[in-house]
């Protein structure tokens, strides 16, 4: 069962100790940069022109915040993706960190649109314009689309970054391509091929399922300076129990012969626990 902490993480992404810091500072300093470059060039202007042109002008603004939000979420995966174990656990992080994220952009634009012209009106709603609402969040939507950089380029303290798994994702990826090609009915095993003791690996396969799993520990151990994601973390400690375990079986059994590896019970439930973990 994941701590309160993983829980949370399993839905928003957070670097934790000197990775926090250097995210906050480059996201920072990318702020600054990109709020300065697009309010001194009237990017706000461009937006209000492309949403005012023609009719339908609540239509277009709703279509063009939706397209800067979407188009964030695709880079909001780019930028989370290498600091959990599987790409279905980076999807699921995917709505509440680019939440976090837009809110944040969206919080500094309008900050400075109230030092520029505009009024706080969160107590008056009678002033309230959905159009200004929205162009204002496709603007933060933009901005927002620096977020990837902050996420994954440690600027002011390189090095300080999450432990990426960049690594085991492509291993992963050779791991499952052999188990697939690899993995049969044994006509040995089982009535039919249909247990799961009645399964075994081509020769070929197995031999490129234990090199792949081999080469994926030292990939699961963090630096001291890169702490792993608290979900991640909480993931790695059975993942590597069951590569330990396999590991161990196979070279205890070495029960090869002309036809493959022949899969018992165990092996069977240990190599489907990796993929589901990876």
């Amino acid at each position: 069962m994941l701590s309160p902490g993983a829980n949370l993480n399993r839905f928003f992404f957070f670097p934790q100790g000197r990775a926090l810091t250097a995210t906050l500072l480059t996201y920072a300093l990318l702020f600054g940069v990109a709020a300065m470059g697009l309010y001194t060039t009237s990017f706000s202007d461009f937006i209000d022109k492309l949403t005012t042109s023609g009719g339908n002008t609540l239509e277009k603004c709703y279509l063009v915040a939706a397209a800067a939000c979407g188009v964030l979420l695709a880079t909001t995966y780019v930028g989370i993706s290498p600091y959990y174990l599987s790409w279905r656990q980076a999807l699921m992080a995917i709505p509440g960190s680019a939440t976090v994220v837009l809110a944040v952009f969206f919080t500094g634009w309008g900050g400075l649109q109230l030092l520029h012209h505009q009024d706080f009106v969160l107590f008056a709603p009678e002033y309230w314009n959905a159009k200004m609402t929205l162009n204002n969040l496709a603007v933060a939507g933009f901005l927002a689309l620096w977020s990837p950089i902050g996420l994954r380029s440690g600027i002011p303290l390189k090095g300080a970054l999450p432990h990426d798994f960049s690594g085991v994702h492509q291993l992963a990826n050779k791991f499952k391509r052999a188990l697939r090609l690899g993995l049969k009915p044994s006509p040995v095993g089982g009535s039919g091929g249909t247990s799961s003791s009645a399964y075994e690996l081509d020769w070929e396969k197995a031999a490129e399922v234990r090199e792949w799993l081999e080469a994926m520990k030292p990939e699961l151990t963090p630096k001291a300076a890169n702490p792993m994601q608290p979900s991640a973390q909480e993931e790695v400690g059975p993942l590597e129990k069951d590569i330990d375990q396999f590991l161990a079986n196979y070279g205890r059994k070495a029960a090869f012969n002309a036809k493959g590896y022949f899969l018992d019970e165990e092996d069977f439930r240990l190599l489907r626990g990796i993929a589901s973990h990876i």
